[in-house]
């Protein structure tokens, strides 16, 4: 979804993504823009992933589990949803060499 508020309000973006998610079968999402474009919550990954492969008929929906304990470090994995199974992979240091994309 990669929702970005400085470019079009919420409501148009859930709308126009909505639709167009009547064509797919994968989405990449994480809970943050699961909320604010179509208001799906829940108490984890697995339970907002499940609410929008039941809504949009998905086949799966994927998405990244990141934390920045500093500006050059990251823990980074990944978080998937299938067929009613819940994947998590497990945790990956990475030290940024040449960070870009800080931001809109």
């Amino acid at each position: 979804l990669n929702y970005r508020a400085e470019l079009w309000d919420a409501a148009t973006a859930g709308r126009v993504m909505g639709e167009l998610l009547a064509e797919r079968d994968v989405l990449l999402a994480g809970t943050e823009d699961a909320a604010a474009l179509f208001g799906v919550t829940g108490a984890d990954f697995a339970a907002v992933a499940r609410q929008l492969t039941d809504r949009f008929g998905l086949q799966a929906v994927a998405g990244v589990k990141r934390e920045a304990p500093g500006v050059w470090r990251n823990r980074f994995g990944g978080v998937g949803y299938h067929r009613g199974e819940a994947f998590e992979t497990p945790w990956y240091e990475v030290e940024s060499v040449d960070r870009v994309g800080a931001g809109d």
